[in-house]
């Protein structure tokens, strides 16, 4: 029910019944699921990842909050209670219509290096029109690597058998990113009326 949402703006924390959010904790429980765990470590994206665009009158906007960090503490899966630790991301997206296509993209356990990337492409809702929009970061080394509708930057997207290849350029940087989808995974997410059947595979 709507009423057991709440939002405390001084500490920053979300709240359903006794299911917990914040930039530093997450206590979840279901019927067959019980996870509390902290987070640490925590790289935290202090620009924003639409900058500008972020006060137009979009109709689907997209936060980068956490683009990588630690996580440790108790998951207990039908009664079986286990120490769990490893890698977070946190991002957060809010709309009144979603885009009708996009593409997005994060990660940030690379074997070869300690980097983390994110990146979303969509033809976002605006009035009655849908425009381009699109951002790619990537942390690597204590720098952040911006490319975005925003900043001159410009991505081609070319797919071939299912697999969908994207090239970023910006003055000075380019960066390709390969991907290919296997074994996809079927969720639902919301439509419009923010009732729960699109389906979304990942």
């Amino acid at each position: 029910d709507y009423d057991m949402f709440h939002y405390y703006s001084d500490n920053q924390i979300a709240s359903i019944k006794d299911n917990q959010l914040s930039s530093s904790h997450l206590v979840l429980n279901t019927a067959n699921i019980k996870i509390d765990i902290t987070f640490d470590s925590l790289l935290q994206n202090t620009k924003s990842a639409m900058s500008f665009l972020r006060k137009m009158p979009l109709e689907c906007f997209q936060e980068i909050l956490i683009l990588d960090g630690q996580y440790s503490g108790n998951i207990t899966y039908l009664g079986t209670e286990m120490k769990s630790f490893g890698k977070l991301y946190q991002e957060k997206t809010y709309w009144t219509k979603l885009p009708n296509k996009w593409i997005w993209l994060q990660s940030n356990h690379p074997v070869r290096s300690n980097a983390s990337i994110t990146l979303a492409v969509g033809m976002i809702p605006l009035k009655k029109m849908r425009v381009k929009g699109f951002f790619l970061l990537i942390h690597h080394e204590k720098t952040t690597y911006r490319f975005a509708s925003y900043n001159m930057s410009k991505v081609i997207t070319e797919e071939y058998n299912g697999n969908i290849t994207l090239s970023f350029v910006k003055k000075g940087y380019k960066a390709i990113i390969k991907t290919s989808m296997i074994d996809p995974v079927k969720l639902v997410g919301p439509r419009k009326d923010g009732k729960m059947d699109l389906e979304v595979f990942e």
